[in-house]
């Protein structure tokens, strides 16, 4: 009788940070920021094959950077914008992007609130990659967005 056995047969040590803070400057406003750091060194054991390598090894971000602002212009206006800088991955290429998003809400009455919004505001047309590589990925592009919430 035959047995099959399924490793990944990877061995190393990862190790990283993770860190958030909240500020607020003054009554109506909050500021944060965060930062991530993954390092990873990873090998395979001898004999082992790379046919799944970087699927197992993962595609991870070096870092990633985030600071955001949230401002209440009035009692009943509020103002989002945050900025967040993301390395590149490795495993396929997918270049490191700055991506800048923003928001900007209105309470009409305590049921009815309008909001417009943008993402990836610094974007060109195309926009810009997470995941994959050139061939398979898909550009995640600039867009604006209006909204209409209704609370009952």
């Amino acid at each position: 009788t035959a047995s099959v056995i399924f490793a990944n047969r990877i061995n190393g040590i990862t190790y990283g940070v993770e860190t958030w803070g909240d500020y607020r400057a003054t009554q109506n406003w909050r500021l944060s920021a965060g930062f991530n750091y993954l390092h990873k060194d990873l090998n395979l054991e001898p004999g082992a094959t790379t046919a799944s390598l970087d699927q197992h090894q993962g595609n991870d971000p070096d870092y990633q950077v985030s600071l955001r602002s949230s401002l209440d212009i009035a009692k009943d206006v509020e103002w989002d914008i945050g900025i967040r800088f993301v390395d590149n991955l490795t495993r396929p290429t997918v270049p490191g992007y700055v991506a800048l998003d923003t928001r900007i809400g209105w309470d009409v009455t305590e049921a009815v609130e309008l909001s417009l919004a943008g993402f990836n505001l610094l974007d060109d047309d195309d926009g810009h990659r997470e995941t994959r590589d050139a061939l398979s990925g898909r550009d995640i592009p600039r867009s604006v967005y209006a909204g209409l919430r209704v609370r009952f």
